[in-house]
């Protein structure tokens, strides 16, 4: 007898249900149960996406297997994080492939299965998780804040390119309701090229006081120190202090301009500076409250705070920040992705996890896989036999199995989670679909069935064979043979012999 339910496979809650709903004359020991996906069967792009990064996976598993035997603990290994980090990084590429190509809508005929922002968002992610946690050599103790800010400005753009043209356009600027906000927030994502263009703009005010503020703001915002144009930090951090000091002296030379020259008719453009300015000197209270004005979320707030409140801002310091942050600006309950990048910054993986899970359980797999070896989450198994490790990359191929032609690729993973993956993965390869049906009598062969019981059935259980040699499943080898077999052999005597492909013993 077998039960089969709709449910995760490790629902404990509802296997408790189950056993409540069982009769008393059927027991659940003596009733096996088998769970069916929720899953959609993955088509077009996302098979192609599953495919190809299924062999980033096989890289991984067999680089950890290697380093484990020589070097357990990876993280003290610089070129292991090294090789982890390369591995990381061709993930993320294929996410961006992939948005990149569900994006261009006149090139595919086929509809999709997941739009382009659900790739988005994977590339957001796990771009996110490596500037984090798998940094460059060298820059595992240095300032994040221009990392974080590349990443910010190639995920997010802010403001847009519309509004940039718009003002840039105009004979006067500064009359536009809009400008001093844009200006705002060009210079907080650390764009100094833009700011100085539409700072430059500002040279036909009528007011000298701007005029002159100018000229001097300019230099400043295009001379910003940023860690990446320094050898060593140390010099980093004495430019920084010189330049600190010259947004002090624009200070007291702000705070001179008269009461009554600080509008222009429009806008009171010295309050407008002075907040810019509240931002360079380094006052993390203006900077919140600039970026609450502005509509700015607690990502923008946190990583513009690396650069201008705190430009030695470790990765090691960011949750503090984060957290202060948060207490004002919490993240869109609404936005799993927000929940996800909150996670990453906050140093809480195992949450990430869950979360991500929810997003994808392609992402959950990925990101697991990669964060056990670096011991960010725990190795060690639980009640039943798992580490949190093998319960996501399970789950991710409990999704596979949605597409019985994706066999090959769930026994894959499945024998990565040792005795429990290994045990899932022989019930999948006895159960491989070869369509070995008996001929009725009468029954003429359709083309297919002629290609299948000409070869195409042999190329299968080749397969089948393969896979069970590659993860040393000689058990379940034998169950296919001497159960597939029987059926057919009588049909086939004559063409070409089981045993050839079946009969011989594993070289172990």
């Amino acid at each position: 007898m077998y039960l089969i339910f709709y449910s995760n496979l490790f629902d404990k809650s509802n296997i408790r249900k189950v056993e409540k709903s069982l009769s008393n004359a059927t027991r659940l020991d003596a009733a096996p149960i088998y769970f069916i996906s929720q899953h959609q069967a993955p088509t077009a792009e996302r098979r192609t996406f599953i495919t190809d990064t299924s062999v980033i996976f096989a890289a991984v598993e067999n680089f950890v297997t290697v380093a484990l035997a020589n070097e357990p603990e990876l993280l003290r290994n610089e070129a292991t994080q090294r090789t982890l980090r390369k591995l990381t990084i061709d993930y993320v590429n294929f996410c961006k492939e992939c948005w990149v190509y569900c994006s261009r809508d006149g090139l595919r005929s086929e509809p999709l299965q997941l739009e382009a922002d659900h790739y988005r968002k994977l590339y957001s992610c796990l771009s996110l998780f490596c500037v984090l946690y798998l940094p460059e050599n060298g820059l595992e103790d240095a300032p994040v804040g221009d990392e974080l800010m590349d990443w910010l400005n190639r995920l997010y753009v802010e403001p847009s390119t519309e509004e940039a043209d718009h003002l840039s356009g105009l004979d006067r600027p500064w009359e536009d309701e809009s400008f001093w906000s844009f200006l705002s927030r060009v210079i907080l994502r650390g764009l100094s090229k833009v700011s100085a263009f539409f700072l430059g703009l500002l040279s036909g005010h009528p007011s000298p006081h701007l005029q002159q503020l100018v000229e001097h703001l300019t230099p400043l915002l295009t001379n910003h120190p940023r860690l990446s144009n320094f050898v060593a930090e140390r010099d980093f951090a004495v430019a920084s202090r010189r330049w600190k000091e010259k947004v002090k002296a624009l200070r007291i030379e702000l705070d001179h301009v008269p009461e009554d020259s600080r509008e222009d008719g429009f806008d009171n453009w010295w309050e407008r500076l002075s907040d810019i300015v509240g931002v360079l000197e380094g006052r993390g209270e203006v900077l919140k409250r600039l970026c609450i004005e502005l509509g700015a979320d607690w990502k923008t707030v946190s990583i513009a705070w690396s650069i201008f409140i705190d430009p030695r801002l470790r990765r090691q310091d960011l949750p503090d920040i984060v957290t202060e942050v948060l207490e004002e600006m919490p993240p869109d309950p609404t936005n799993l992705e927000d929940a996800l990048h909150c996670s990453l910054f906050l140093g809480k993986p195992t949450q990430m996890l869950s979360q991500s899970s929810n997003l994808d359980p392609w992402l959950a797999a990925h990101v697991a896989d990669i964060m056990e070896p670096l011991e960010l989450i725990d190795r060690e198994t639980n009640d039943s036999g798992l580490s949190m490790r093998d319960f996501y990359i399970l789950s991710y191929a409990e999704y596979l199995r949605s597409d019985p032609g994706l066999w090959r690729l769930t026994v894959d993973y499945m024998c990565s989670c040792g005795a429990v993956g290994e045990e899932m993965a022989d019930q999948v390869l006895t159960h491989v679909p070869l369509r070995l049906s008996r001929l009725a009598k009468g029954h003429e062969l359709s083309e297919e069935e002629s290609k299948i019981r000409s070869g195409d059935l042999v190329g299968v259980l080749k397969e089948v064979n393969a896979s069970c040699f590659d993860h040393r499943r000689e058990a379940a080898r034998r169950t296919v043979c001497r159960v597939r077999r029987q059926p057919h052999i009588s049909e086939t005597r004559s063409s070409y012999s089981m045993s050839s492909d079946c009969g011989a013993d594993f070289p172990y």
